[in-house]
């Protein structure tokens, strides 16, 4: 018995993170942005972002464009705006974690841009 509950775990921890990789990623969100990057598997088109932070789930943009590795960009209306909920989905329905925008500190205009 005890034997069976090991292997379980084991074949568990090996096939979890060839789960993960299965999923989008957004790799950065910031306020104001009007793209957000990321990486999912090669060919699985469309990928659509969209912001939980409504009151229903909103598409802010999606794209068919992604390179041999898996990185996307994809262009959203409106610009990212600060703590909103971000999420990727990809053609196949595979869905990523929640990213939370960021502030964006790299911006010279600095508060009440």
């Amino acid at each position: 018995m005890n034997r069976l509950l090991i292997l379980w775990l084991l074949s568990c921890l090996v096939t979890m993170p060839a789960m993960a990789e299965d999923l989008p990623i957004i790799q950065s969100a910031k306020a104001g942005d009007a793209t957000v990057n990321g990486q999912g598997l090669p060919g699985l088109v469309p990928i659509v972002i969209y912001d939980l932070s409504y009151p229903a789930r909103t598409a802010l943009g999606s794209s068919t464009s992604m390179d041999k590795i898996g990185n996307f960009a994809v262009g959203v209306t409106p610009r990212l705006l600060q703590g909103h909920k971000l999420i990727a989905v990809d053609g196949k329905g595979n869905t990523s974690g929640v990213t939370i925008v960021q502030a964006n500190t790299d911006s010279p205009a600095g508060p009440g841009r």
